[in-house]
């Protein structure tokens, strides 16, 4: 049979491709400097230089930005396609030998050989449409990534506002199981114990103290039970849980373990106290707390770059060092009024049920989650309209203040 090698043919060099995408990244960090410097010089003359389209002049001048990280995007597209391709070579290099080889071996007159030579021939071709099949792919995921580059040179994820309550769920999941990590230390005080006339007196000092530890997961506090206290009692404690952690154990009145054996009423002996204390452990509570930091981190992250790409646009005369830090004050206002409205919104739910447990703090943030994902109409979200509250309560205080 005649095998089809057509698909292996033509492939770009790999090494090529690497050296031009490095080439693109050096061209493309060279062109930011270069405009960076001009729009340096045209900023010093914006008091003399007024004319209805200084805004584009000003505007063409921050491109730079945008040419570097669009260079960027593309050098990381073709460097990732590059490397798929060295790595697919030397099965394609395989298989072209293969192919040449089979077409110069003659089919055999054996009829048994024949079809033996006929069904290496079958599998030889599925292996090379399979190999053709990883190139394909190859060349269309390289082609969304370049094609998800914006305008503004940066790829484009065009993730659903519902796509973030995963991670966040996730995250929340990870949190309670870590905080799920208990330690329980019994402290048990040997005391002297003497009585006199039938009446037992306890020694204050000395005493000999012994501890006991242990650690377990307590899977026990996932399950639905009745919440005790008030409203706010429960509204601050959820509040403080969010940003301390757990409770942390406190011990537990004290308990004779062990009485003094005094017969008679004269004598000396020996009680044993034990008071327990039950807390989340040291890991635990530390990889809670790194969690809900790493939560924090993927907002204002998100935040950080859409604050960026609108300071690019509406205020193209500032400096890279002026809008970097607009950004970072408006993605720290803005994390803050998203996150700090769904914690209390959480616990405010939270405490207002009657039941409570990890589970149905879970569920709770799930929902609180999805409502801040509510498409509010012009591409945003109940939670960014929140964020945008944030923002302009906190731009009036500045004005305000002559901040």
């Amino acid at each position: 049979m005649s095998i089809d090698t057509s698909g292996l043919k033509d492939w770009p060099d790999a090494a090529s491709l690497f050296s031009e995408a490095s080439s693109l990244m050096t061209h493309g960090s060279d062109f930011y400097d270069d405009v960076e410097a001009a729009h340096s010089t045209w900023k010093g003359l914006s008091a003399c230089y007024e004319t209805p389209h200084q805004d584009l002049m000003y505007s063409a001048l921050t491109s730079g930005q945008h040419a570097s990280d669009g260079c960027a995007s593309v050098t990381t597209a073709m460097t990732l396609f590059s490397d798929e391709i060295s790595a697919l070579k030397p099965e394609r290099d395989s298989l072209m030998n293969e192919a040449a080889a089979d077409a110069v071996t003659p089919t055999p007159y054996d009829e048994t050989k024949a079809e033996e030579h006929r069904q290496a021939g079958i599998q030889l071709q599925q292996r090379i449409n399979a190999l053709v099949q990883k190139y394909e792919a190859a060349i269309d995921t390289c082609s969304a990534q370049l094609s998800a580059i914006g305008d503004d040179g940066l790829p484009d994820a065009g993730s659903p506002a519902w796509s973030g309550v995963a991670a966040d769920t996730i995250l929340g999941a990870l949190t309670a199981t870590a905080e799920s990590r208990k330690k329980e230390v019994e402290r048990i005080i040997h005391r002297l114990v003497v009585r006199l006339a039938g009446r037992d007196f306890r020694i204050p000092l000395p005493y000999w103290v012994q501890y006991r530890e242990k650690r377990f997961w307590d899977w026990k506090s996932w399950l639905v039970t009745k919440q005790s206290g008030n409203f706010v009692t429960r509204f601050q404690s959820a509040i403080a849980a969010v940003f301390w952690g757990p409770a942390r154990g406190r011990y537990s009145p004290p308990t004779v373990v062990r009485a003094p054996r005094i017969s008679g009423k004269v004598g000396v002996g020996r009680q044993h106290t034990s008071r327990v204390r039950t807390g989340t452990s040291a890991l635990g509570r530390a990889a809670g707390r790194g969690l809900f930091v790493l939560s924090l981190g993927l907002t204002f992250s998100s935040e950080y770059g859409q604050a960026d790409k609108r300071y690019r646009e509406q205020h193209p005369g500032m400096t890279a060092d002026e809008r970097r830090g607009k950004a970072i004050e408006t993605a720290t206002v803005r994390t803050g009024s998203q996150v700090g409205a769904s914690i209390a919104a959480g616990a405010a739910i939270g405490s207002a049920i009657p039941v409570g447990g990890t589970a149905v703090g879970l569920l709770v943030g799930l929902g609180v989650g999805l409502a801040m994902s509510i498409d509010t109409g012009g591409g945003k979200t109940l939670g960014d309209r929140v964020a945008d509250v944030g923002e302009a309560i906190w731009n009036f205080g500045k004005e305000l203040f002559g901040g």
